[in-house]
């Protein structure tokens, strides 16, 4: 399972490159990850724009389910 960099602070924040990688490492596309937290409302451009961000933030339950799609845990 990998391991995912997350800030510590109140809402859980991540780095748009951890996403990428985590995603890579996962052999993931964007549209693919995007299915897999649809229920979330996401969507492949949503992906992109968070790939493109320093960091993003999001509530714990969507981080994780973000961090299960992905297959990781949190440092």
């Amino acid at each position: 399972m990998l391991k995912a960099k997350i800030f510590n602070s109140p809402e859980k924040c991540m780095a748009g490159a951890e996403l990428r990688r985590l995603r890579e490492a996962n052999n993931l596309s964007r549209e693919e990850l995007a299915k897999r937290l649809c229920d979330w409302g996401w969507y492949k451009q949503k992906v992109e724009r968070f790939e493109a961000r320093d960091s993003f933030c999001l509530n714990t339950r969507e981080m994780m389910a973000v961090l299960n799609a992905l297959k990781a845990t949190s440092l």
